[in-house]
C-alpha cells in the first residue's frame, strides 16, 4: 500500500509539473500574439512556448491541451501538416473540446477551404455557444466565400459583445469594401460613424459604402431633392467622411459642390462665415486637399475666391493676428490649397498651434503638410521640372490614404518559399523589395511595416506621392524603406543592385522611356527572386481611351481647369453605362489621378514586352495567379492564355483583366 501511495504521489506531482509548464507556455504564447509584437519576438516567444510544451508532454504525453497548443504554434509558423497532426492527436484525447475543434477550422481556413472550416466552427459552437473565437471563424469563412453581408453581421455581433480584436475590425472593413447598400439603414450609418471615428483604421476602404449611404440618406438620385445646408452641417457621418475619405461617387461629389457653393454664397452675402457652418466648411477644405482640387467650380465662384485671396494677402501684409484671417482662410481652402498661394510666406510665420484648435486639421492638410512635402521634394533633380510649372498646377499625391491595413507581422522570405515555391537557399536572410508605380505608397509602407526581413524601395513618377509615402513611413517609425523617382532607381540598378521581390503596381509611362524595364528585370532580379505583375483593368482601359479621344478632339490640356471641365462633362453623363468603370474608380476623384491616367498612362508596349519575357518558361515559372478579390486561380490555364496573347492572338484573357501574376526566376 505504501508503494501504491508513493506511486500515486509521484503521478500527482508529475501532473502538477506538467500543468505548471503548460500554464507558463500558454502565457508566453498569448504574449506572442499581442498587438504590435514584432515577427522576431513572436517567433522567439513561440519557440520558448514550444520548448515548455514539449517538456510537459514528456511528463504527460496524452495531454490534449498541450497537443492543441503545440498545433497552434505550428499553424502560426506555417507548418500546416504538423499542425494537423497535433490537432488530430489532441482531438483523439478530447473530442468535445470547442477550442480543439476550432483549431481545425482555422487550419482549413489557411488551406483555403472555408466551407470545411465553417463546419468545424459550427461544431465548436455546438459545444460552447459563447465561444467567440469560433463565431469569429464563421465570419472569416463567410467573407472568404464572398458572403460579405453575412460575415459583416457576424463581425458586428462580436463588436456588440464588446470585443475589439484587430482581426475583427480588419474583417469588418474588408466586408465594407464589398457591400452594396440599396436602401437607407440607420444601423449602417451608426456603424460607419463608429468605424470612421476609430483613429487607426484604414478609412479609405470605407469610402465607397459611405458614399452609397450618404447618397441614400440625402436622396441624391432625386433631381428635385432640396438640400438643407444646416442639416448637412450637423451630420456626423458627412463630416467624418469629408475629413477621412475620398468618396468615389458622382452624386456625392455634386452634393459636396452644391454645399460648398451655398456656404460661399451665404458668407459673401453676410460678410461672415457663421459658426454653425464652420465645421462643415473646414471638412470640405480638408476634402478639397484630398481630391487634389478636383471639384468643379463655376466662373463666379472662381472669381469670388480670387478676390478673397487678394484680400487675404492684403490682410497678411497689414495684420499680425490669425483671428483676422481665419474665417477667410477657411472659405478659401474649400476651393484652393493654401500652401501655393501668394500669402503662404506670411502663414509660415505661424505654427500649427497658433491657429484655433477647430481649424488645425484644415491648416495641417492645406498648408503645413504640403510645405513639409515640398521640402522633401527638393532633394530630387526632378524638382527642377516642377519649377517650370505654375505652382497651382504641380501634381499632388494620389491616392490619399489615412492608415495601412492590418496584417500580422511575418517573414517575406518564408512567404516566398511557402506560398510561391521560391528556393530559400537562393535568397539571403534579409531581402530587398522594389515596388514600381507605388503611387502614394500604401502597399510599400505595408511591406516595410509587416515584413520584418525586407528593405523596401518605392519608385514613382510623381514626387508628391514619394513625399506623402515618406511622411507616412515616418509616422510608422519605419527605417527600412526609401522613396525614389525613376532616375535614382535607374542608377541603383546600374550599380549592380540585386532585387529579390519586384512588384509592378503600375508600369512606367512614356515619359520614363529611359528606364528600360526589361533590362532592369534581367539584371537585378536574382535566381529564386519573384516578380509580381498587375495586369490592369480592361474596362477601365477602354473608358480611359474614350476620355483621351475627347481630350484629343477638343484639344484639352493637362492643366487643372481642362481636367475639371472634362470631369464635369463625364459626371453630368453619369447615367451613361460606358462611363461606369471610370466613375467607380478612386483615381477619377482626384485631380492628379485623372492627370496621370489621361496624360501619363502606362506604356502599353512595355506591358506587352515584360509579359512576353516573363512567359518564357525556361527562365521563369508562373507560380501563382490571383484575381481582384485575391482568390487563387489555376496558373496553367492562365499561362497558356498569356503565351497566346503575347504572341499576337487577340483573345484578351489576361492583359487588362485585373490579375496578379507571380513569376519566380529559375
Amino acid at each position: 500500500m505504501q508503494a501504491t501511495a508513493q506511486a500515486n504521489e509521484k503521478l500527482q506531482s508529475t501532473r502538477v509539473e506538467a500543468a505548471r509548464l503548460l500554464i507558463e507556455a500558454n502565457e508566453i504564447y498569448r504574449a506572442s500574439n499581442r498587438p504590435g509584437a514584432s515577427h522576431q519576438q513572436r517567433s522567439e516567444d513561440r519557440g520558448a512556448a514550444k520548448a515548455l510544451i514539449e517538456q510537459a508532454l514528456a511528463l504527460e504525453p496524452a495531454q490534449a491541451s498541450a497537443l492543441g497548443l503545440l498545433g497552434r504554434i505550428e499553424l502560426d509558423e506555417g507548418r500546416l501538416n504538423e499542425a494537423r497532426r497535433f490537432f488530430n492527436q489532441a482531438l483523439a484525447q478530447d473530442r468535445n473540446a470547442p477550442q480543439l475543434i476550432a483549431n481545425l477550422g482555422y487550419l482549413n481556413l489557411m488551406e483555403n477551404q472555408p466551407a470545411q472550416a465553417e463546419q468545424y466552427f459550427q461544431q465548436a459552437l455546438h459545444q460552447d455557444k459563447s465561444y467567440a473565437a469560433a463565431f469569429l471563424g464563421i465570419a472569416h469563412c463567410q467573407a472568404a466565400m464572398g458572403n460579405y453581408d453575412i460575415a459583416y453581421m457576424h463581425y458586428r455581433r462580436l463588436l456588440e459583445y464588446g470585443l475589439e480584436w484587430p482581426t475583427l475590425y480588419a474583417g469588418m472593413i474588408k466586408c465594407c469594401a464589398h457591400l452594396q447598400v440599396e436602401r437607407r439603414s440607420e444601423t449602417i450609418e451608426r456603424d460607419l460613424i463608429d468605424l470612421l471615428r476609430q483613429e487607426d483604421l484604414p478609412h479609405q476602404n470605407l469610402a465607397r459604402i459611405t458614399a452609397q449611404t450618404l447618397a441614400l440618406k440625402y436622396d441624391l438620385r432625386n433631381p428635385d431633392v432640396c438640400i438643407d445646408i444646416n442639416d448637412a452641417a450637423q451630420d456626423p457621418l458627412l463630416l467624418l467622411a469629408l475629413t477621412r475619405t475620398v468618396m468615389p461617387n458622382a452624386d456625392v461629389e455634386q452634393f459636396v459642390t452644391l454645399i460648398r457653393k451655398a456656404i460661399l454664397d451665404e458668407t459673401m452675402a453676410s460678410g461672415e462665415l457663421r459658426e454653425g457652418l464652420q465645421e462643415l466648411a473646414i471638412a470640405i477644405g480638408v476634402y478639397n486637399v484630398a481630391t487634389g482640387g478636383a471639384l468643379y467650380a463655376a466662373e463666379d465662384e472662381t472669381a469670388q475666391i480670387s478676390a478673397l485671396n487678394r484680400k487675404i494677402l492684403l490682410s497678411c501684409t497689414t495684420e499680425n493676428s490669425v483671428t483676422d484671417i481665419a474665417g477667410a482662410l477657411i472659405l478659401a481652402a474649400m476651393y484652393v490649397t493654401l500652401f501655393p498661394q501668394a500669402y503662404s510666406r506670411y502663414l509660415s510665420a505661424f505654427s500649427l498651434d497658433d491657429w484655433p484648435q477647430s481649424m488645425q486639421l484644415l491648416m495641417e492638410a492645406s498648408f503645413y503638410l504640403p510645405m513639409e512635402d515640398e521640402s522633401y521634394k527638393q532633394g530630387f533633380q526632378e524638382k527642377q521640372l516642377e519649377l517650370l510649372e505654375d505652382a497651382a498646377e504641380v501634381a499632388m499625391a494620389c491616392p490619399v490614404w489615412r492608415n495601412i491595413e492590418f496584417f500580422s507581422e511575418q517573414s517575406l522570405r518564408k512567404q516566398l518559399e511557402s506560398v510561391l515555391g521560391a528556393r530559400a537557399q537562393q535568397l539571403p536572410e534579409r531581402l530587398c523589395a522594389m515596388i514600381l508605380g507605388a503611387e502614394s505608397s500604401q502597399r510599400a509602407v505595408e511591406f516595410a511595416r509587416y515584413f520584418d526581413d525586407v528593405d523596401v524601395i518605392a519608385v514613382d513618377e510623381n514626387l508628391a506621392n514619394l513625399a506623402f509615402g515618406a511622411r507616412k513611413a515616418e509616422q510608422y517609425d519605419l527605417e527600412n524603406i526609401v522613396f525614389w523617382p525613376y532616375s535614382i532607381a535607374q542608377r541603383f540598378i546600374q550599380d549592380g543592385a540585386t532585387i529579390h521581390f519586384l512588384k509592378i503596381e503600375k508600369f512606367p509611362s512614356l515619359s520614363e522611356a529611359e528606364f528600360n524595364l526589361i533590362e532592369s528585370i534581367k539584371s537585378m532580379v536574382c535566381k529564386g527572386g519573384v516578380v509580381q505583375v498587375s495586369t490592369g483593368d480592361s474596362e477601365l482601359t477602354q473608358v480611359t481611351d474614350k476620355a483621351q479621344t475627347i481630350i484629343e478632339h477638343y484639344r484639352l490640356t493637362r492643366r487643372s481647369n481642362d481636367i475639371r471641365l472634362l470631369r464635369r462633362a463625364i459626371i453630368e453623363n453619369a447615367d451613361d453605362p460606358a462611363w461606369a468603370p471610370l466613375l467607380s474608380h478612386p483615381h477619377f476623384y482626384n485631380l492628379t489621378g485623372c492627370r496621370s491616367t489621361w496624360f501619363a498612362g502606362e506604356d502599353r508596349a512595355q506591358i506587352q514586352s515584360v509579359l512576353t519575357h516573363l512567359s518564357n518558361e525556361v527562365d521563369w515559372k508562373l507560380a501563382q495567379v490571383k484575381d481582384r478579390d485575391d482568390k487563387v486561380q489555376p496558373s496553367g490555364a492562365i499561362l497558356k492564355q498569356l503565351q497566346t496573347e503575347v504572341f499576337g492572338a487577340d483573345i484578351g484573357k489576361v492583359i487588362g483583366h485585373d490579375l496578379k501574376l507571380y513569376f519566380v526566376k529559375r
